[in-house]
């Protein structure tokens, strides 16, 4: 299935774009789709809350969100009627199958006007 050349601009403060640590990348991503929605948070304040989620009671060990789902964890907890989710896919590169299904999981979230972080879908 050929994806059609389609595009979606969802509106985002972008001075906030680039990540403050060189493992924030998840946060980072996650302040993004939180701001597309008019959730206004600082991209420390959601590392500590997903590193309270994946360590509770230990500070920021400084070696990223261990995997994709404690993203979807707190982003579930702050906008619980997006009903974010993780996809995953088993072969790199994806086969046709998997990038068609990637593609169509992408444009829904896009036109329900929810942010979308690649690694929260493959």
């Amino acid at each position: 299935m050929q994806q059609p050349n389609r595009e979606k601009v969802l509106n985002y403060n972008r001075a906030i774009v680039p990540q403050e640590t060189g493992w924030w990348c998840g946060p980072a991503a996650t302040q993004i789709a939180l701001d597309i929605l008019g959730i206004k948070m600082q991209e420390r304040d959601i590392a500590a809350e997903i590193e309270q989620i994946e360590n509770p009671g230990r500070g920021d060990d400084r070696d990223g969100t261990d995997y994709i789902g404690l993203i979807e964890t707190f982003l579930d907890r702050k906008v619980p009627w997006a009903k974010y989710t993780s996809v995953y896919v088993q072969n790199d590169p994806m086969n046709q199958s998997q990038k068609d299904r990637f593609w169509n999981h992408i444009v829904r979230s896009i036109d329900a006007g929810y942010g979308v972080d690649r690694k929260s879908v493959v």
